[in-house]
């Protein structure tokens, strides 16, 4: 969606004109501000989110040698605020669990399973039946990142076994496990479906503002509480515990205060 938002700006200032090799910085500067003055002030970790999508572009673009260099990485990073992730509380949790489940159970099975999966919402739109092992409780799931395709086994936990039960119900083999309608069938569908299905059903509905990605640093956190932080870093597939204890282990300094303040260290 975001070279979407690009190109519509680049367009309009009819720099879709101009030859890709006589592209400028200042163009691309431009192109926010038209972006900014139509959509409202870009927050800097807006900014820097088109900044690296840019980046991706123009190194495709250097492949094919259709630029000489990649122009964006000498577009500063602006200094981004860096917020506490806003979670569900256990009341709010309730109700959206009595909500979904009563009045749009495929999306409640979706978001059953994604909380106990610790992985990507664009992992789970992926996963086809013949990926997903129920006797050993596994499933498979291709992890893109830059030119690099790696396939990684996800598990399924003896609390998520029977969602996934239900979820494979009466597709083939080579379904999607969520298609349309969040059932199983042949077409993969987008992840911002999952998006919009949040702030309609949920958001709108139950004035809660956490959004739906929320609910993967919920099971994460609790995987460290209750398991370890090296267990949540294989559930969430992560190489270290770096960016579990920066961005997902949202009551971890919580609970070392409380642990800190039970130490019994005396001085004589």
């Amino acid at each position: 969606m975001i070279l979407v938002h690009i190109k519509r700006s680049a367009t309009e200032l009819r720099y879709d004109e101009i030859p890709i090799s006589e592209i400028k910085r200042k163009h691309f500067r431009f192109i926010i501000d038209n972006l900014e003055r139509k959509d409202g002030k870009f927050s800097a970790h807006k900014f820097n989110k088109y900044r690296t999508y840019l980046s991706i572009l123009y190194n495709e673009l250097l492949d094919y040698e259709a630029v000489d260099s990649n122009i964006i990485k000498d577009i500063r990073k602006k200094a981004a605020v860096k917020n506490i992730r806003e979670t569900l509380t256990d009341d709010e949790r309730k109700k959206v669990n009595d909500h979904l489940k009563l009045n749009h159970p495929s999306f409640w099975l979706f978001m059953i399973i994604f909380f106990h999966s610790g992985g990507r919402i664009t992992e789970l739109m992926s996963v086809k039946i013949s990926d997903v092992d129920l006797a050993n409780q596994k499933y498979k799931v291709l992890i893109k990142k830059g030119k690099q395709y790696t396939w990684v086994e996800r598990i399924i936990k003896d609390i998520a076994l029977p969602y996934w039960q239900k979820a494979l119900f009466g597709g083939k083999k080579t379904d999607f496990v969520f298609s349309v309608g969040l059932i199983p069938g042949e077409n993969q569908i987008r992840r911002d479906q999952i998006r919009r299905r949040w702030k309609t059903h949920v958001k709108d509905k139950l004035n809660i503002t956490a959004d739906f990605y929320s609910l993967k640093h919920l099971n994460l956190d609790e995987t460290v509480a209750q398991l370890s932080m090296n267990d949540a870093m294989r559930m969430g597939n992560f190489k270290t515990t770096k960016m579990l204890e920066q961005h997902y282990a949202v009551g971890e300094k919580e609970r070392q205060f409380e642990r800190l303040k039970t130490l019994q260290n005396k001085f004589a």
